[in-house]
């Protein structure tokens, strides 16, 4: 529910965000060149797959943080 406040309150429609599952490295890549923007996590950095959005020609936002993938 909190994310729903945030998202809200950012005028961002809910169906503007898509949370997608694990999926083999060329439909990663697919849908990838599909999407706007990819948000990275700050605890659990995407490494290998925040490199291939970002092959696919997709920005990614991330925070960095103390430690990289510890």
């Amino acid at each position: 529910m909190l994310a729903s406040v945030d998202v809200a309150a950012q005028s961002v429609e809910l169906d503007q965000i898509i949370f997608t599952v694990v999926a083999m490295k060329q439909e990663h890549i697919r849908r990838s060149s599909l999407a706007d923007l990819c948000l990275d996590t700050s605890l659990c950095n995407a490494h290998t797959t925040g490199t291939n959005v970002l092959w696919a020609g997709l920005q990614k936002v991330t925070l960095p943080f103390e430690k990289n993938g510890y």
